[in-house]
């Protein structure tokens, strides 16, 4: 084959199959405490009530770890009309490197609260 084809090729691998490097998902479809750093993503809207609600604070998804994006797909977050929708706790240190995109978060006393110091490290 020549450098040509195999170039060729390589781009129709990586075109169909995605990096190999891409980290996964956890998908969630109701209010919840995400403690794991790592890539989240609604899988549906949520209708928060006060009884699903997470924490003293009290948040549909509540954020008590570092290094977390949450995207929201499009999506909606409505609530009770109290609470938090997404909240990230500040921790003795303050959280590093929250990121919320991409969707509504409608109906709570604050829609999205994120606490720390916003920095990423490498």
């Amino acid at each position: 084959m020549t450098r040509f084809m195999v170039s060729l090729f390589s781009v129709a691998v990586f075109l169909a199959f995605g990096s190999f490097n891409a980290t996964a998902e956890t998908s969630i479809s109701t209010c919840a405490v995400i403690d794991k750093p790592g890539s989240y993503a609604l899988a549906n809207n949520i209708k928060a009530t006060q009884r699903n609600m997470k924490g003293s604070a009290p948040a549909c998804i509540l954020i008590v770890a570092d290094f977390v994006t949450l995207d929201l797909e499009g999506y909606t977050i409505e609530g009770p009309g109290t609470g938090f929708g997404v909240y990230s706790t500040g921790g003795l240190t303050g959280r590093r490197a929250t990121q919320v995109r991409n969707g509504t978060v409608t109906n709570f006393e604050r829609g999205v609260s994120l606490e720390g110091d916003g920095l990423m490290t490498t």
